[in-house]
């Protein structure tokens, strides 16, 4: 009975020394994954600081890659060898400083060392480079644009008086200002003024031949202000007027005078973005004696 006993306990310490080998070489090629996305991750944080732009999509993936890998050697950490642990700590150290040790990696093996490389990761609203933070949950998204200059176009139209015209903007941060123009392009001039119930000035009344005219015309200014990355704010002020003719059977226009106003324009709405597509919507007055919708479509350059 000794010897299948024997044969037995045999068979049994090779298949957990086998298997002990195979956890082996899972953790040396995770850790050399995990050197591999260090390196990734720093020259990401080089590219940043030379100023080239990062796609949010692609710092997202790498950082969670590496943050996901770190937190399963971690769980792993009984398992590892005294070189491993020893290789686990010297890569996150890399990772921290920047400064890539001068030994190979798990040389001089440290019992019992834990390793020091944070649970989250973000990139440093401040800065524009990969920082170590701790204790984040849930974990920031990745913003990489927050100093960029915008320049936004915007072709518009304006309602019930219908007209088109043209709105620019340049944005940093947070503000910045902008200049836009509109007009229906009609052009017409009145040879005297009647009233809306058809009254002349001098007590007389119009002979409608039942042709009008409309004209309309604003040149604005004012501020942008962004109260998230998709939506920005604008308001300002110009000079704004509207003007209602009526041609009478002898071929003359009469300017209606209380349906026509020019003077002070006010103007405010916002403005909505969509990957690089702009669209805005807003009101606007002359005297507070009309109210004009606009909407338009444009670009974010």
């Amino acid at each position: 009975m000794k010897t299948p006993v024997r044969h037995i306990v045999t068979l049994f310490l090779c298949f957990f020394s086998f298997h002990l080998v195979k956890a082996q070489e899972s953790l040396d090629s995770e850790l050399e994954r995990y050197e591999q996305m260090c390196e990734v991750c720093l020259e990401l944080k080089a590219r940043m600081s030379r100023g080239e732009q990062i796609s949010r999509d692609e710092a997202k993936s790498t950082i969670d890659f590496f943050v996901t890998t770190n937190r399963r050697l971690k769980s792993r950490e009984s398992e590892m060898t005294a070189m491993q642990r020893q290789r686990f700590k010297d890569v996150g150290e890399w990772f921290a400083t920047g400064v890539r040790p001068q030994k190979p990696f798990g040389a001089e093996p440290l019992p019992a060392l834990e390793c020091s490389l944070p649970s989250r990761i973000i990139v440093n609203d401040i800065a524009g480079i990969l920082t170590p933070q701790r204790d984040l949950d849930p974990p920031p998204s990745v913003r990489l644009w927050k100093y960029r200059t915008d320049f936004i176009l915007l072709a518009e139209m304006s309602v019930p008086d219908l007209s088109y015209g043209l709105r620019a903007g340049i944005k940093g941060r947070a503000f910045g200002g902008y200049m836009a123009f509109s007009s229906n392009f009609v052009k017409a001039s009145a040879d005297y003024t009647c009233h809306s119930d058809g009254t002349l000035e001098n007590g007389s009344t119009i002979w409608p031949a039942g042709a009008e005219k409309t004209t309309s015309l604003s040149l604005s200014a004012g501020l942008l202000a962004q109260a998230a990355p998709w939506l920005t704010f604008y308001a300002g002020a110009g000079y704004g007027g509207r003007q209602l003719l009526w041609q009478d059977i002898d071929g003359s226009w009469a300017e209606v005078s209380d349906w026509s106003v020019k003077g002070l324009e006010m103007e405010a709405g916002a403005i909505f973005r969509w990957n690089r597509m702009a669209f805005s919507a807003g009101v606007s007055t002359v005297r507070f004696q009309t109210c004009s919708a606009r909407v338009g479509i444009g670009l974010y350059f």
